[in-house]
């Protein structure tokens, strides 16, 4: 975000709260300059261009400590040769959104992108952006890949892909219903960050059932 000018950094901290609280199709780019003290409605549009732009922007410039922060833990159980643990490459995915939650009490960007994730066509938003910023996340899924060979294909790629998803949503719920100022906040969003990643390793983990495998063999490509 220190790439960005002032204005610029104003404008898109406004528009992330904005639209972490009501929603992305809620909020006009007009309703964003204003709250972001800018006389000229086309503020905006002058500093980003359209609405898709800021919400790219917006993942960009939080993306890029995640990111990183995810690419050192991944390096530390490869240096620990945990590739083949999935309780510490769900660790990998889960740590970094629950240290910024922890880091920036005032944050709304979990929220945001719980709502940039719904909005409209957000996979493609989140997915067809900067590939770089998403290293981290991809390399790790891509060894979780390799643990559940076992399963057919298509449930192995079904359960791979609601992660993000479940992530995000969870840790947008810590963030909301946290207070910033409790005290024991740390304490709290590490317990839900535990408790969320055990879920997680279960439900990858969990053994198909006879209506999973009917609906694998449903799929010509059940690998």
């Amino acid at each position: 975000m220190n790439a960005l000018s002032p204005t610029q950094q104003i404008i898109l901290i406004t528009a992330e709260s904005l639209f972490a609280e009501r929603g992305i199709d809620a909020v006009s780019t007009r309703q964003i300059s204003l709250a972001a003290g800018q006389r000229n409605n086309s503020a905006l549009q002058y500093h980003f261009g359209d609405r898709d732009t800021l919400i790219a922007a917006i993942l960009a410039a939080r993306a890029v400590p995640i990111n990183t922060r995810r690419l050192e833990l991944l390096k530390e159980i490869e240096d620990q040769q945990l590739t083949q643990h999935l309780p510490s490459l769900v660790h990998v995915l889960v740590s970094p959104m629950v240290e910024h939650a922890i880091l920036d009490s005032q944050s709304y960007y979990l929220r945001f992108l719980a709502q940039a994730y719904a909005y409209r066509h957000g996979d493609a938003l989140f997915f067809d952006f900067a590939p770089e910023l998403r290293e981290g996340f991809t390399k790790t899924v891509r060894y979780m890949r390799k643990i559940l060979q076992a399963l057919p294909r298509p449930l192995r790629e079904a359960r791979l892909s609601l992660l993000g998803g479940q992530i995000i949503q969870a840790a947008a719920q810590w963030e909301k219903n946290t207070p910033p100022d409790a005290e024991d906040r740390a304490a709290v969003l590490s317990l839900l960050a535990a408790n969320l990643e055990d879920m997680l390793v279960g439900g990858l983990q969990a053994r198909a059932s006879e209506n999973a495998l009917r609906w694998c063999s449903s799929h010509a490509d059940s690998g």
